[in-house]
This record gives structure tokens, sequence and C-alpha cells, in this order.
């Protein structure tokens, strides 16, 4: 799976930047651990650019820790 690939998916999602932002968070969990075990060599979500939530800090979701 391509990062251009997971970003065409979440471009065509019909849902609100928080929820998109959710979906991304997830992702890069899940990567992040396929990479950490061996099932995948990269993470597509690394390139995802971080979503614009108003009220809310924007976050990058490549600085959440995975302590799994």
């Amino acid at each position: 799976m391509s990062t251009a690939q997971v970003q065409a998916w979440l471009d065509g999602l019909k849902c609100a930047p928080q929820t998109t932002k959710n979906y991304t968070t997830v992702l890069n969990c899940f990567f992040e651990f396929s990479v950490a075990r061996g099932y995948t060599v990269d993470n597509p979500i690394a390139g995802i650019e971080s979503v614009k939530v108003r009220g809310g800090e924007d976050q990058d979701v490549n600085a959440i820790p995975l302590d799994h």
C-alpha cells in the first residue's frame, strides 16, 4: 500500500476533519505495529499531511508514541 493510495482514500471520505484525523491516527498505529513486527517494511502514513481540526491542535500523527 502506498502513501498515495491512503491519501486518495482519506480524501474520498465524506466525514468531518476530526474523523479523518482519527482514521489517520489509527492507521498510523497499525502500520507502526506492522513495521515493528516485520509484516511490512514501511509506514505509508508517514507521508500523509496532518489534518487541520478547528478548535483543536494540529497534531502530527507520526509524533504519537507507540508504546506497545
